[in-house]
């Protein structure tokens, strides 16, 4: 059935760090701006993460001036945005906190969860919610084969629809010399869990170890940020460790041209955004070989794919790219094209746009906000998102929720 009303979307999120997720909704604004469509983008959180990109953008966000003091607050917050803007849909991107909101929105609005990365804690978060959600968005193929697994969702759709970014009109890159350094970018959080930047120390130890020249760029910030300075060394000029810091939006293509490799040695993903923009530049992904993302956008050849478990693999695979220089152009050419002409921020909106119209909205009177309940749920799924108790968390989650 097919919406006949003109679509008001309204994205609820809370933020707890930078990342795709953010990335995702200053894209799919920008876009939906540039078409005219009503959008409001309400965060729970009061941080200004790339406020300044969103503010170049003209992508307008509402957030809070200050930390709730509870969860609850916030969730009063939401309601009385949502209320003033009287959408048609609302997804919650990130958090049980976002989901949690859509408990006490009236009937006749589409209410969707959204999954941004392949983790049994979100998994289990939008699982929780299922009752209120009445569409499911993964940003992989694999992430939405593994959601129709679950009970709760056999009678509910479950979309793919996978990111999109800002991609250049043409590709733009240099031509490099065979006798130029080959140069490796890290791109994302310095953290261990998950991006595993511990283990780049190793992969740049086996490269120095060849004697060969290299510039290895690392832009980011996190808490690994002075660890990784310390063990980051080379004793020879012509092999580089440099620290970019976090660059900003508008400097990634500049960033992407100035490197031949994208290196992304992660333990899980959803669909990074920073792997689209380095391919959509023709810089050349060695990324673990991860289900979720990372089988959807490399391929032989697009890039390298190692196993996550081969820790050596990443500097072999760097260095026969190195060795093979035309290999490395052609890997280069096609992963651009295929950013270009299938995950632009125009075919996201389109993918968008279209599940939207398929999910029925009603004409709805919000009435005043009703009584927020104190939510035990949000609390107990909160747990699985911290890193030291994850093994209690599992047990926390066998208590019923209220």
């Amino acid at each position: 059935m097919k919406s006949t009303r003109k679509p008001r979307i309204a994205f609820l999120t809370y933020e707890i760090a930078r990342g795709g997720s953010l990335t995702f909704l200053l894209n799919i604004g920008r876009e939906f701006k540039r078409r005219d469509i009503d959008y409001c983008i309400i965060r729970l959180d009061p941080h200004d993460l790339l406020e300044a990109d969103f503010a170049a953008a003209g992508v307008a966000t509402i957030r809070p001036g200050a930390p709730f003091r509870f969860i609850e607050d916030g969730t009063r917050f939401g309601l009385e945005k949502l209320r003033a803007f009287r959408p048609t849909h609302i997804i919650g991107c990130l958090g049980p906190q976002s989901l949690e909101i859509l408990r006490y929105v009236p009937k006749g609005v589409s209410r969707l969860g959204m999954l941004q990365t392949d983790d049994y804690p979100v998994y289990a978060m939008l699982a929780a919610y299922a009752s209120v959600l009445d569409a499911v968005v993964s940003v992989s193929d694999h992430s939405s084969k593994v959601l129709r697994l679950y009970p709760q969702f056999a009678n509910k759709a479950v979309y793919y629809l996978p990111h999109g970014i800002l991609v250049p009109d043409k590709l733009l890159r240099p031509k490099t010399s065979t006798t130029q350094s080959i140069r490796i970018a890290y791109v994302g959080r310095l953290v261990r869990e998950q991006k595993r930047v511990h283990l780049l120390p190793r992969i740049v130890q086996r490269l120095a170890d060849t004697r060969k020249p290299f510039v290895f760029k690392i832009a980011g910030s996190g808490p690994q940020l002075s660890w990784l300075k310390r063990n980051l060394r080379t004793n020879s000029s012509q092999q580089i460790v440099r620290f970019e810091g976090q660059v900003p939006y508008d400097r990634i293509p500049e960033l992407m041209l100035s490197s031949d490799i994208f290196l992304l040695p992660s333990d899980s993903e959803g669909m990074p955004i920073s792997l689209l923009e380095a391919m959509a530049y023709g810089t050349v992904p060695v990324v673990s070989d991860l289900a979720s993302g990372m089988r959807d956008l490399v391929s032989r050849e697009t890039g390298i794919l190692v196993k996550p478990d081969d820790i050596d693999g990443y500097s072999t695979a760097i260095l026969k790219l190195d060795s093979d220089r035309d290999d490395l152009a052609r890997k280069s050419l096609a992963a651009s094209q295929l950013i270009r002409t299938t995950y632009s921020c125009e075919a996201m909106a389109d993918r968008w746009l279209k599940m939207l119209d398929d999910l029925p909205s009603a004409p709805t009177d919000w009435p005043p906000p009703p009584k927020v309940k104190f939510s035990f749920k949000v609390r107990r799924l909160g747990l699985n998102y911290i890193p030291a108790v994850r093994a209690i968390s599992r047990l926390v989650n066998q208590v019923p929720a209220k």
